[in-house]
């Protein structure tokens, strides 16, 4: 239980220290601001600079965001402006007695919430969590003839108890108003009542899939994790692979633990990174590790988890309580 704790620990230490230091707001096909933001305003900012006349501007979401200003997007003349996340599973959080975007005459602008602009899956989630009474507080606002934009795919979020203000405002117009403004196939929520399940210092970071993949999607923590702590285990198809008995010494847990949790989180593990090798996948593995696998001449299948799946794993053990624990 220790080392599952301590672990989890670490991954969370490093996600919260990279999420505050690294880029994850990635700007092209502009005009003096194709650059890497830690934040969404910053990334507003630098386009609201320059000029932008016939652009087609992408802004990708490649980590969560935690917006500690207003992120305004002015009027441009960009041809067209495109938001997603380039992954699953991430988020565009603040806490702002204001709106968190805010469309100030923007045009043209599409926020859409599948990862990569595909499919048809809600990934991105965009939320204000402030409970202010104060107006214009909104997770999107819609102000001075914002026209023709498009918010899609997306869970969107707002905790305002103003009148005046809302997950989706639409607030004054110029000369024409906000118009021809698309909203389609979002996620709406109110949070005023759930606040309390809002991170605080008792708050898991591991409850739900989101929370964990936001932590299992952080491919740079995880490798700084991984050298710290120095697991040893087979380097196999160019990264580090474990056999559930390596997992099982590592958690000093029996292995029978290791196949109840895959039997029931299986499409999870399987997505971060556990597979069933056979085959010749197998046979190549034998060659190579025949004297780190147990009874491997009888092996006809051999699961392997990867670090990702390994702390994935690590989420789901952590919960259990041991005896005395």
């Amino acid at each position: 239980m220790k080392k599952i704790n301590f672990l989890l620990a670490m991954a969370l230490v490093a996600l919260v220290l990279l999420q505050t230091a690294n880029a994850q707001v990635t700007v092209t096909g502009s005009t003096g601001a194709n650059a890497t933001y830690a934040r969404l305003a910053l990334a507003f900012t630098a386009i609201n600079g320059t000029a932008q006349t016939g652009n087609n501007i992408v802004i990708t979401i490649t980590a969560s965001t935690n917006e500690s200003a207003l992120a305004v997007l002015n009027a441009g003349a960009w041809t067209t402006l495109k938001i997603y996340p380039t992954i699953t599973g991430l988020t565009i959080t603040g806490n702002l007695p204001s709106p968190l975007i805010d469309l100030n005459g923007a045009d043209n602008v599409t926020i859409d919430g599948r990862v990569n602009s595909t499919g048809a899956t809600k990934d991105l989630i965009i939320t204000n969590t402030n409970t202010s009474a104060t107006a214009n507080t909104s997770t999107i606002r819609f102000y001075n003839d914002a026209s023709t934009n498009t918010v899609k795919y997306c869970t969107l979020k707002g905790s305002t108890t103003h009148t005046a203000g809302g997950v989706l405002f639409f607030s004054s117009g110029t000369t024409m108003g906000n118009n021809n403004n698309t909203i389609d196939n979002n996620n709406i929520i109110t949070c005023r009542k759930a606040l309390t399940n809002f991170p605080s210092k008792q708050h898991n970071l591991t409850n739900s899939n989101i929370d964990r993949q936001n932590i299992l999607n952080n491919h740079f923590a995880l490798s700084q994790i991984q050298e710290y702590i120095g697991l040893p285990g087979m380097i196999f198809e160019g990264e580090y692979s474990f056999t559930k008995e390596m997992v099982a010494n590592f958690f000093e847990i029996d292995i029978s633990t290791i196949d109840r949790y895959l039997t029931k989180y299986e499409e999870e593990l399987k997505h971060n990174g556990y597979i069933l090798t056979k085959g010749k996948q197998l046979k190549d593995l034998k060659l190579q590790f025949d004297h780190l696998i147990d009874k491997a001449s009888k092996t006809r299948q051999l699961g392997l988890f990867n670090f990702r799946a390994l702390l994935n794993l690590s989420m789901y053990l952590s919960k259990v309580k041991k005896p005395g624990i």
